[in-house]
């Protein structure tokens, strides 16, 4: 992937860790980046960098506490359990800001 399409994936994790409304409120981090990576490498790209976060809940493939999957419909950004959601966005962002030497936000 190239630096552009990492800063464009960036930038859409920080704005959601900032409170932008998500396309799919009932869908995870993944949704919001596959059409950057497709489908399963975004699945792999968020379990892989999650792991680092402070936060994790211990399950790869649900990193954000509790780690379980949300019932069906829910919506996955509201209350502190999207609140979470919102931070492990900001995480994401950095650590690709990193890798790409690109630490302005």
């Amino acid at each position: 992937m190239d630096t552009e399409a990492l800063k464009a994936m960036a930038d859409r994790l920080q704005d959601l860790a900032d409170g932008a409304e998500p396309r799919y409120e009932t869908r995870g981090i993944c949704a919001h980046i596959c059409d950057f990576l497709g489908a399963t490498a975004a699945v792999d790209f968020v379990c892989i960098r999650a792991k680092a976060w402070p936060e994790h809940s211990g399950n790869m493939y649900y990193p954000v506490p509790p780690g379980r999957p949300a019932y069906y419909g829910d919506n996955l950004w509201s209350g502190e359990y999207g609140a979470a959601r919102r931070r492990l966005c900001g995480f994401l962002a950095q650590e690709i800001r990193k890798e790409i030497g690109d630490e302005t936000n």
